[in-house]
């Protein structure tokens, strides 16, 4: 249960990882706009996700935070649900102001 509920956790910290990225722009997704542009976005992001992963295997912040370490295939679920803000997000809100036929 302490692993299920510690990626959780992970996956809705990253998917708002994720999600900053599509916030640069109302007109374009991240792809267009670029993961490059805005340099202290990525220094901010990086060092979150550093801080995130963190909590899983610093003593300290696994008492804190009630977290335990993640194996290789449980990360691989993480990010793989984090990632659908790349491809889920950016359509929803594009298509947001569009008419339908």
């Amino acid at each position: 249960m302490e692993a299920a509920r510690t990626m959780a956790f992970m996956q809705a910290c990253i998917f708002e990882l994720v999600v900053v990225w599509n916030c640069r722009s109302e007109r374009h997704n991240a792809f267009k706009v670029g993961f490059f542009s805005n340099k202290f976005l990525l220094f901010a992001v990086i060092t979150s996700f550093l801080l995130t992963i963190s909590l899983c295997y610093i003593p300290i912040f696994q008492l804190m935070f009630s977290t335990v370490p993640l194996g290789p295939f449980d990360w691989i679920w993480v990010f793989a649900i984090s990632n659908l803000g790349f491809i889920v997000l950016p359509e929803v809100f594009m298509n947001r102001g569009k008419k339908a036929n």
